[in-house]
């Protein structure tokens, strides 16, 4: 009987290890191909002026789909920087409308954070390049609004 029990307490043990190796086995194949996505270039977003007309002619439902599928995605746009604030918690915030100065009724439509130096370097309707990714686009009474995070100031 206890011959029985020590055979049957090594199988039970044998195959715990087995599940044990083949579950490292997979979350090591999972991190791999996460490790793969987050290192791939992300995939370009339209044109702002592409994003601010699909906006006009859909409901805010369709928008709002349409914006979760913006998510991640890298822009390449230029602007004019609005204002810099510093937010609450010491960061700064760039505020940056893509229409001219000289647009009658225009307001701010990317907004982005930024290092303290770049921050203080920037002037109102000063023409700035930038790239960054896509963390969200809303409708805010008719007017697009996106918000950018690593965005990169070009000279």
């Amino acid at each position: 009987m206890k011959k029985i029990l020590a055979i049957l307490v090594g199988v039970v043990l044998l195959c715990m290890c087995a599940g044990i190796a083949a579950s490292v086995s997979n979350q090591n194949e999972t991190t791999a191909t996460r490790g793969d996505a987050v290192s791939a270039t992300p995939e370009p977003a339209p044109p702002f002026e592409t994003i601010r007309a699909k906006m006009d002619g859909m409901t805010e439902a369709q928008f709002k789909q349409y914006a979760r599928s913006l998510k991640g995605k890298e822009v390449h746009w230029s602007g004019w920087v609005e204002d810099v604030n510093e937010t609450l918690f010491g960061t700064y915030e760039v505020w940056v409308d893509m229409d001219a100065p000289d647009e009658m009724f225009s307001v701010q439509d990317v907004t982005f954070d930024v290092p303290a130096d770049t921050a203080l370097q920037l002037r109102r309707d000063q023409k700035i390049r930038f790239t960054g990714i896509i963390d969200s686009a809303h409708n805010v009474l008719e007017s697009t609004q996106i918000t950018l995070s690593d965005v990169t100031i070009q000279p």
